[in-house]
């Protein structure tokens, strides 16, 4: 389907041409709080070639509630893209049974990896952005098709 959240709680990032790494998480979850760091770390080393977002089905009042109870809305908590997808319409289309779970898409469109994000490391998320630089190029990504 196309990227679609119900409301972005950062700014929309740019991720024409972009692997986009989907961190499906709320903030009850210890497993994906203690994410957090590394899906940073991801989105640094890769930034130029690299678009995380971390979706959460959670209701914007308990989202800031869970933010602030968490202690994760410091400033530069994270590195990456927030937003909320109250319907789970993502989730449900990917197949996501619990959380913390990540998707990364290729540039063209294509899922390449899914799993608990402990597992993507940036050997493997490396390759994977590597393999796609140009490969967006003659194909355009579904999250773009309907931005005109």
């Amino acid at each position: 389907p196309e990227f679609s959240v119900a409301q972005w709680v950062s700014k929309r990032p740019d991720m024409e041409n972009k692997t986009v790494v989907i961190d499906f998480w709320a903030t009850w979850c210890p497993p994906c709080r203690a994410a957090i760091p590394h899906m940073n770390e991801l989105q640094q080393k890769f930034s130029g070639d690299l678009v995380c977002i971390g979706v959460s089905d959670e209701s914007a009042d308990r989202f800031k509630r869970g933010m602030s109870k968490q202690q994760v809305n410091k400033p530069n908590t994270f590195s990456y893209s927030l937003a909320l997808d109250r319907s789970a319409k993502m989730k449900r289309h990917f197949g996501v049974k619990g959380i913390p779970h990540c998707v990364v898409i290729s540039p063209d469109g294509k899922v390449r990896w899914q799993g608990h994000p402990a597992y993507l490391d940036s050997g493997k998320l490396g390759a994977i952005v590597q393999a796609g630089r140009g490969a967006g190029a003659p194909f355009e990504p579904y999250w773009t098709k309907n931005k005109r």
